[in-house]
């Protein structure tokens, strides 16, 4: 299938939705996922999500912790501190899965208590400048995990810290792709993007190279 057509797949497999509007809290600036709800403490600064059509039984959670300032801490020690602090009087079954979300670094895995109680995790962290940010997303099984992860991830990807500028709207990464009416699309290499105020978005190859260019 040709990048062309993968695109307008995509941006047509949800016509007449709006674009998912963009939201801060816990000092960064984030697209929530459909459906799920947001509770703020101000007490902690955290801020907690949940996902909708949880059977009986099931349990999920995200947890996002308050930014801050730290120019000591280096990125993996950060991530090494948010794992370190959940499995607090646990213990990590197996080994951890580790990966990307945009900007930031992610931890998946199994924590069971000496009593043999088990619990799923992804946790993500991500250091800009001098800023440090990071969550949790917890689940009571890795069926649960499994269904929620994905929407996790691509609200992480396209997350950033509140003291950060946002990205241009025609530039696009590998890492974070490009968040269009919700969906978060990569864009092959080259492509542009130009948003119109009535909300229509234009997704544009680059120029064709003449005969004479290298390739």
């Amino acid at each position: 299938m040709s990048p062309m057509i993968a695109l307008l797949l995509a941006l047509i497999s949800s016509p007449g939705q709006e674009a998912a509007a963009r939201e801060e809290a816990s000092g960064c600036v984030f697209t929530r996922p459909r459906g799920w709800t947001k509770t703020d403490d101000p007490k902690t600064g955290m801020t907690h999500f949940k996902p909708p059509g949880l059977g009986p039984g099931e349990e999920c959670s995200l947890i996002l912790y308050p930014t801050s300032k730290n120019p000591q801490v280096t990125a993996q020690d950060l991530h090494d501190n948010i794992l370190g602090s959940v499995a607090t009087g646990l213990t990590v079954d197996g080994k951890l899965r580790t990966g990307k979300a945009g900007l930031f670094q992610s931890s998946r895995g199994k924590l069971t208590s000496s009593t043999g109680e088990s619990v799923w995790i992804a946790a993500y962290s991500s250091k800009s400048r001098e800023t440090i940010g990071g969550g949790v997303l917890v689940a009571s099984s890795e069926a649960v995990l499994d269904t929620h992860q994905k929407s996790v991830d691509e609200m992480i990807a396209g997350m950033r810290f509140a003291g950060d500028e946002a990205p241009a709207p025609g530039t696009a990464t590998a890492a974070t792709g490009q968040t269009i009416h919700g969906l978060v699309i990569p864009l092959p290499a080259g492509w542009t993007r130009k948003d119109d105020p009535g909300g229509l978005i234009a997704l544009s190859p680059p120029p064709p190279r003449s005969a004479l260019e290298p390739r």
